[in-house]
């Protein structure tokens, strides 16, 4: 009986260190997840903030390209017009 006792006593201490050591294991798992959560939020929120900017450069570069071509027709109309001009 005193034998039966011991080894109960035995597998419960085993089983108590065995579940703090799963503990231990979740909690850190735990905060590796809150923190990987946290980190791609800040990603993701960057990257959005990241395309509208690219988005903007876009709209920009459409914008002075179209201002550059309308420019560059205007020099050939001034250029021909000076060339009329002349003659």
């Amino acid at each position: 009986m005193k034998k039966k006792m011991e080894t109960a006593i035995t597998d419960k201490q085993s089983a108590v260190q065995q579940y703090n050591d799963i503990f231990t294991v979740f909690a850190t798992l735990r905060k590796a997840l809150v923190v990987s959560v946290q980190k791609t939020k800040k990603l993701e929120t960057e990257n959005y903030s990241l395309e509208c900017s690219s988005r903007k450069f876009e709209e920009a570069k459409w914008t002075l390209s179209t201002r550059v071509d309308a420019l560059e027709n205007e020099l050939d109309t001034l250029k021909k017009g000076i060339r009329k001009d002349r003659e």
